[in-house]
């Protein structure tokens, strides 16, 4: 369950950040995309609305609402170069690479997550995690039906 417009300024405004036109702008494109967003492409949705905005700007607001709690920064598989950006509640999930043509589905899995977590807290040094990271890679069906008949 995401927060409302209304409610995402207060909680900048209770962690101390001022409300800015940029800072309303990137949290609504986010808030109103369909699925995550990578900087870059946050930057040219908000260049549609404020054609000003410069991707460095984008780049340290992305940080501020992160640090706000207000979004999530998820890790792509393939080393975790690449990340992207979804409000804050979005449903806990992975993502898979397709090794050949970059494909990226993502899945839900709660019983991967809650053995990691149970996992973690049996331990010694059990720890309070904020994030579960998991990287799958491989071959989509569609890539692994060209991989066998090329065979």
């Amino acid at each position: 369950m995401t927060i409302s417009k209304d409610e995402n300024i207060h909680a900048l405004q209770d962690s101390g950040f001022r409300i800015t036109r940029q800072r309303r702008t990137v949290l609504d494109v986010i808030n109103q995309s369909e699925g995550p967003l990578t900087a870059e492409a946050v930057y040219q949705k908000a260049k549609e609305i404020n054609p000003k905005i410069s991707l460095a700007t984008v780049y340290r607001t992305l940080t501020v609402l992160r640090q706000a709690g207000l979004i999530e920064q998820h890790f792509l598989p393939g080393g975790h170069e690449r990340s992207h950006f979804e409000p804050v509640g979005v449903s806990q999930h992975f993502h898979f690479l397709c090794l050949q043509c970059g494909k990226i589905i993502e899945f839900e899995s709660n019983e991967g997550t809650q053995g990691v977590l149970q996992d973690l807290a049996r331990h010694e040094d059990a720890a309070q995690p904020i994030r579960v990271c998991a990287c799958v890679e491989g071959y989509c069906l569609s890539c692994v039906q060209q991989r066998t008949s090329k065979s």
